[in-house]
């Protein structure tokens, strides 16, 4: 179950059609050995895969689905993860509040994990909302923090972002 999940990561962006039958692949997988984590990981890559191919009501069709079904968890990556996704599919729909109060919960989430990758990653994310939104002073600070926990990590791509970002708003 987790060699598709990888899988589905490593494909997702220049195949997504492939994307999504590795999830059904691997979401039958789990449900036959009872690998509820691993589904709910899969879950949300295939709503991902959905958003990317613009087919949004999918995507909140699962996202309702993982919404009560990680209701009483208490997996910190797993929900600040699902919160990850709900941002990103609301800030695609133009629903940049409500994608923020998501990056906040993930924020939430990744700090009781104490998972600095996520966090360089929902700063980041928080920052996209405030800039599309105008707040660039609030923008502009969470594009310094997500950059100093993508430091941490060594996470060229999110510090790149963050510095090309931080650049534009001083443009």
């Amino acid at each position: 179950a987790e060699l598709y999940l990888q899988l589905v990561r490593i494909v997702h962006d220049q195949n997504t059609l492939k994307a999504l039958e590795f999830c059904e692949i691997n979401i039958e997988i789990c449900k036959k050995t009872g690998n509820t984590v691993t589904e709910y990981y899969t879950l949300i890559e295939k709503a991902r895969c959905y958003i990317n191919l613009g087919q949004n009501n999918q995507a909140f069709d699962i996202i309702s689905l993982l919404d009560e079904k990680l209701k009483a968890s208490d997996n910190h990556l797993l929900l600040g993860k699902f919160y990850m996704l709900c941002d990103y599919a609301y800030s695609k729909v133009e629903n940049y509040d409500v994608a923020a109060q998501h990056a906040f919960l993930a924020l939430k989430e990744y700090t009781l994990a104490n998972d600095t990758s996520g966090l360089s990653r929902a700063y980041y994310n928080i920052a996209l909302n405030y800039d599309q939104v105008g707040d660039y002073k609030k923008a502009l600070e969470s594009y310094i923090l997500s950059r100093n926990y993508a430091q941490v990590n060594n996470e060229i791509e999110i510090i790149k972002d963050a510095n090309n970002n931080i650049g534009t708003i001083y443009d």
